[in-house]
This record gives structure tokens, C-alpha cells and sequence, in this order.
């Protein structure tokens, strides 16, 4: 029965093998390719049958030795027995007591052996191709021996020299050993081949990623039709690890993990590259690269409706000191769980991108990261927001209903944001949807089970509120199974450097100049509204100045101005990193030695209350406004006298 999807060629000029191998194919159900050719012209012949699919070639002699040599794919040649040897210097001998073997490289063992057993003298002629042949044949004419024991090229230039030849011979013994070598090596090709296809498929059918795989050599495996049209292939393609660290496998490689990287992709797309190390007996012998869009930050709002992409990578919390490096680590630790984690932080320090960040690092980072602001909406609303609600379960609820956040997060990740703001009900609500897995709308009854994993934040320490009674402490224990500390900019000067340059890079203005000066004013600057606010900064120095070149006047009048309106929303302390170091001494009362009439006194007096409100509430408007016993309109309107 012939092999099917299995194709074998001969090449070489040994009409005997190419007979045997016509002869023993068809018992074996095999099916053998014949190609007359010898030496260097061997060479193109196989590389056009490799082309054309073949699945290993048979050689013979020198030319497959030859061919072994020169190229890469599966040779397979078939040598010569000690026993063939002896047959053939047993009939050189009768007529001759020297003779030449040329032989391609190496001698083989034995050969010493034979001779003496023949009493026959025997010259090695070693040989690397086919001009070094003829020129060694030559040779030994010349010097006096006038045969030539070989194969069947070498006996064919002994001739044309004058010499006499005899061919080797090959036994079928090893004619069999061959071609049984060749069809092993050719089904599993032919299965390799078919399993690397249906990879392909398979990979191809992965919706919207890219899918690179490499072997250890730095050997790209499999490259699907996505990564093709995401990436410059030929920019990639059998480039050495080195060359691939663009993809991050190069570190996949050589310390065993995975990691995310930021890359350019065709024109000039941002793509994010997830490397896994690919292991075989606990040893890594290749990585796995997937790679997919980044949604574009200019449409991102539309990106969150339709898909819910976390759009932050841990690479994004920029900056080089100890407290970053530690946090990113530490962030990166997290990821690899389910467990729920709590985030704090000043705010405009970054804890949703740190959110994202840790979504994108985990398992969960194909599924959905759905965000809400707790302080954002009223009670009922937040509700509404978290658990969804049924047709008809208030005035104005939509048609059919709605999901909560907790349902459209489902498999992935909900992130609750500045979660020491929701009120006692929903924190009751929400206690009973982390400990039993489950949801059920607002107004409905019925039971969603529910797998998401539930990272929230908050300006506030919530352990402090919790001890003030504003904040359950089961609720408080299940949200901050982990925690996370985001430093504020004030404790990291050192990275405001590295985070203008990086600011200025997303807003296309890096070739805007900023003077040492200017830096260090910068630097000796507080920072209350922390990375925001130096991103306000540079927004407005770079839409007022003309050129690239460094204004240190307008960026030191912008700053200034940012401490101005600093000083009046935030406390003395704050406004300058030397007051923040006398922060923890505390200040003795105003005395009200003021002048002026009674109600400027007492106006001035008002002032100074709702700086102390604001300052004891963290700057949050609706719980100054609450404690002072005003809405929040009026706190706002006598908040506008104050600047």
C-alpha cells in the first residue's frame, strides 16, 4: 500500500542503487523520485526538489556526502560497507599491488585493515569537491599508480585520465537501511507538516491576534496570518534572539518568562507584544509571542464602550526609583492572582492606569476591565451601575433592562474607583456580591453568578474610615486582600525628568525644550495634584509656546500660577516641598487681631474655616460641604471668593 503525502527523490549518478532503490520502493509502498546527477550539479537538483515539496532526497557516495554538507534540509546517503570495500580492492588486486581511494573529507576506519589482510598498498585521496577531484586523480597518474578504487565519478575521471577503475559496490543490505531511514524521516515530516498546517489554522482562527512562535535557535516556528499583516514580517523572520528583542523574546528566552513590551507595528500602529516561555521537560526551548492592537488613547472612550480593553501596561507607571521599581514588581506579583486588591494613592498619582496595568499582566487580560467612579454618581444610580436592573424597575429604566458592571465584566476584571465614597447600602449590596459569587438586578429575581475579579481605590485610607465608622470592616477586608501604595510625585522628584519626557512623547511635542532651570523649579515644587498636574503644566506650555525652544519665563509663570491656585485649594503646608517638611508640627491658632470692620473679619474668618474643612477632608467638595452644613454650590461659590 503506498504512503501517501510522502515523497522521496534520489539524486546521484549510480545507476546500481538507482536500480535497487526501483526494485525495493514498490514492496514497500513507496514511490522513488530518480535524478541523474553528480557533485555540484546534485546540489541545484535537490534544492529544485525540495522546492517542489519533496520530503527528503538519497544520495550515494561523495555526492551525498556532498549534498549532507551543503544543505539544510534531510539527506539521507547511502554508504559504503567495510564489506563492500573488501570486494572491491579484492579485484584491484589481482591485477595491481597499488591503488588510489579517493574519499570526500575523512577516511574511514578499517581502511589500514583491509590493506594489510590484501598485502595490497592503498593511497587515501581525500577530496572536497569536484575540481579537487580531477586534480587529485590527476596526481596520481602522475606520480605512478595506475588504478583507481572508487565510486563511480571517480572511476569515470580515472578512465578519461588512463588510468584504470574499479567501482565500489553497494550492497543492498545498505541500499535498505537507507531507504527504510528516508520513509521514517518522511512520514514524520509529512506529520510534522500536517500538524504545523493545522497549527496554522488554528492560530489563523485566534480572533484579532497576532501569534509568533520561535525555537530556541532563534528560529521563527509559526507565524499567523494576523502577525503578517500587523508586523513587517521580513523584519522578523529568521532573525537571531538578539534580533528579536523588540518582541521581548529575547528575555522570554534566556530567564524563562514572560513579559509585555510595547512595539510599532505597520503603519506605525501601537501593538502590545505578550511573550510565554515555551518549556519541554521543564527546559525552555522556544517562546510564544501574541500580539494585538492597542486601542488608539485619541478614541478611547469608544474602545471602553464596545470592548472594555484595559489600555495600560505595568511599562506605563513610568520611572526608575526604588518605590516605582518595587511597585511595579509587586504590581506584577499581584496580577498572577485572582485575590482582590486595593489601590491607594494621593490623587492624579495614577491608580487606574495602575487598574489597567494589573488587569492587562494577569490571565484575566483577554477579558473585559469595566471601570466605574463610585464618587461619580447618586445612590440609586450607583446601584443601578453595579447590579444592573430589570424593564419597569423605575421611572425611566431602559427596555429590556440593563447589565451591571459586574455582569458585562464577566471572566475579567471590575474596577471600582474611589470606592470609600459609596454609602452604607450599597457597601451592604456589594459585601453580599463578593462573598457569594453572585448578582441580582435591581428590581429582579433572579440569580447571575458571576466570575470577575474586583480591584477598587481610594484617596482616602480606608482603615481610617473604617475606624470613624464611615466604612463597613467586612466589606473593607474583602476589598484589600492586597494593597497597593502609589507614591505621590513630591516622595519621586527624580523620575519628574523621565515623566515630562514621556508626557511630552504621547502628545507628539518631545522636541520641545525645557532648560535646567526650569527643571529644578520643577523639582522644588510640591506637586499636590501630583502627575496631573505636571501634566496640566506641560499641556498649557506647550499650546502657549512658539518653537521648540526652552521659555523657561512662560513655564516659570505657569508654575507659578499652579502654586497660586494650589495655595488656595490646598493648606500651607503643601505649597512647597520645604513647608512640607514642617508639615508634622503643628501650627498654633490664627489669633483674630484682624483689621477692618466686622464683616470683613468675619469674612476672613469663613475663609480660613473651609481651607481647615477642605484640608480635613482631603479636598473632597461634597464631604466639606456636608460637614459644614452647606451644599455644595454654595461651598463652591465662597470657594471662587477665596481665589
Amino acid at each position: 500500500m503506498k504512503k501517501k503525502n510522502c515523497r522521496i527523490a534520489f539524486v546521484s549518478n549510480s545507476r546500481s542503487v538507482a536500480h535497487t532503490l526501483s526494485t525495493l520502493a514498490p514492496s514497500m509502498g513507496l514511490e522513488v523520485e530518480i535524478h541523474f546527477a553528480a557533485m555540484e550539479p546534485a546540489i541545484d537538483s535537490a534544492r529544485a526538489l525540495f522546492d517542489s515539496n519533496v520530503d527528503v532526497v538519497l544520495g550515494c557516495g561523495s555526492t551525498g556526502a556532498l549534498l549532507a554538507r551543503r544543505l539544510t534540509q534531510p539527506i539521507i546517503n547511502v554508504r559504503n560497507s567495510p564489506l563492500d570495500y573488501l570486494r572491491a580492492l579484492m579485484k584491484a588486486s589481482e591485477n595491481y599491488s597499488v591503488v588510489g581511494m579517493p574519499f570526500f573529507e575523512t577516511v574511514p576506519e578499517g581502511l589500514g585493515v583491509l590493506a594489510e589482510v590484501l598485502k595490497l598498498r592503498v593511497i587515501p585521496i581525500i577530496f572536497h569537491d569536484s575540481p579537487s577531484l580531477v586534480a587529485s586523480i590527476s596526481s596520481c597518474a602522475d606520480t605512478g599508480i595506475r588504478c583507481i578504487v572508487g565510486s563511480y565519478i571517480a572511476v569515470e575521471i580515472a578512465m578519461a585520465q588512463g588510468c584504470a577503475g574499479v567501482e565500489v559496490p553497494y550492497s543492498e543490505q545498505e541500499v535498505q537501511r537507507a531507504l527504510n531511514e528516508a520513509a521514517a524521516l518522511a512520514v514524520s515530516r509529512s506529520k510534522s507538516n500536517l500538524q504545523q498546517s493545522i497549527m496554522l489554522k488554528v492560530a489563523d482562527m485566534v480572533p484579532e491576534k497576532g501569534l509568533v512562535a520561535m525555537g530556541e535557535d532563534g528560529e521563527i516556528l509559526l507565524w499567523n496570518t494576523h502577525a503578517s499583516t500587523m508586523l513587517e514580517r521580513a523584519r522578523y523572520e529568521n532573525s537571531k534572539p538578539d534580533k528579536l528583542a523588540a518582541l521581548g523574546m529575547r528575555d522570554t528566552l534566556l530567564h524563562g518568562h514572560g513579559r509585555d513590551v510595547k512595539i510599532t507595528g505597520r503603519n506605525n500602529e501601537t501593538l502590545r507584544s505578550s511573550t510565554l516561555p515555551i518549556a519541554v521537560d521543564g527546559k525552555v526551548c522556544g517562546a510564544l509571542a501574541v500580539l494585538q492592537h492597542l486601542p488608539d488613547k485619541a478614541a478611547k472612550g469608544g474602545a471602553r464602550q464596545q470592548g472594555f480593553h484595559s489600555r495600560y501596561i505595568l511599562e506605563d507607571l513610568v520611572g526608575n526609583t526604588a518605590a516605582i521599581r518595587k511597585l511595579r514588581e509587586r504590581a506584577s506579583l499581584y496580577a498572577q492572582t485572582d485575590a482582590s486588591l486595593l489601590v491607594h494613592g494621593e490623587t492624579g498619582t495614577g491608580k487606574e492606569l495602575l487598574a489597567h496595568a494589573v488587569h492587562d499582566a494577569g490571565a484575566r487580560r483577554y477579558a473585559p476591565f469595566v471601570a466605574l467612579n463610585c464618587a461619580a454618581l447618586t445612590e440609586s444610580l450607583l446601584e443601578s451601575e453595579l447590579f444592573g436592573y430589570e424593564e419597569g424597575a423605575f421611572t425611566g429604566a431602559r427596555r429590556g433592562g440593563k447589565d451591571g458592571i459586574f455582569v458585562l465584566a464577566q471572566g475579567g476584571t471590575v474596577f471600582l474607583d474611589e470606592i470609600a465614597d459609596i454609602s452604607p447600602a450599597v457597601q451592604v449590596r456589594l459585601l453580599r456580591v463578593l462573598e457569594a459569587r453572585e448578582v441580582m438586578r435591581v428590581g429582579g429575581n433572579r440569580i447571575i453568578p458571576i466570575d470577575v475579579r474586583v480591584i477598587s481605590s481610594s484617596w482616602k485610607q480606608l482603615a481610617a474610615e473604617v475606624q470613624a465608622g464611615r466604612f463597613r470592616a467586612d466589606l473593607y477586608y474583602r476589598l484589600s486582600v492586597l494593597t497597593l501604595e502609589l507614591p505621590p510625585l513630591r516622595r519621586r522628584p527624580e523620575d519628574i525628568p523621565l515623566i515630562t519626557a514621556t508626557i511630552l512623547q504621547r502628545r507628539n511635542m518631545q522636541s520641545k525644550q525645557i532648560s535646567p532651570a526650569a527643571f529644578q523649579a520643577m523639582l522644588d515644587y510640591s506637586w499636590p495634584g501630583n502627575i496631573r498636574e505636571l501634566d496640566a503644566l506641560l499641556q498649557r506650555y506647550c499650546l502657549l509656546s512658539s518653537g521648540d525652544a526652552a521659555d523657561d519665563e512662560l513655564l516659570l509663570s505657569i508654575l507659578d500660577d499652579l502654586k497660586a491656585i494650589s495655595c488656595g485649594l490646598h493648606t500651607e503646608p503643601l505649597c512647597s516641598r520645604e513647608n512640607e517638611q514642617r508639615a508634622t508640627q503643628k501650627e498654633p491658632e490664627a489669633a483674630l487681631t484682624l483689621e477692618g470692620n466686622l464683616k470683613q473679619q468675619l469674612d476672613h474668618c469663613e475663609r480660613d474655616i473651609i481651607r481647615r474643612a477642605l484640608e480635613k477632608n482631603r479636598h473632597n467638595r461634597a464631604l466639606t460641604a456636608e460637614s459644614l452644613g452647606i451644599s455644595v454650590n454654595t461651598l463652591w461659590r465662597k470657594m471662587k471668593s477665596i481665589e
